[in-house]
């Protein structure tokens, strides 16, 4: 499970190489969602990010297992 402090300091990363990346997922957060480390202001996720929560979820259930970037 990621941390929230580590989850901040993703975000901080984020935040800092914004105008220099890339990808097909970029769309769906901003800078406003960074400074405020959340990713509650997600509405729509796209289908292979539901098909890899599920996919995960069905391997691991509950079993608390720990997750890192």
């Amino acid at each position: 499970m990621l941390l929230d402090s580590e989850f901040d300091l993703v975000c901080k990363r984020l935040l800092d190489e914004w105008d220099d990346i890339v990808h097909w997922h970029k769309e769906l957060i901003n800078k406003d969602d960074l400074i405020a480390g959340t990713g509650y202001a997600i509405k729509n996720y796209p289908d292979r990010v539901k098909f890899a929560a599920h996919s995960f979820y069905r391997k691991y259930g509950r079993r608390g297992i720990n997750v890192s970037i």
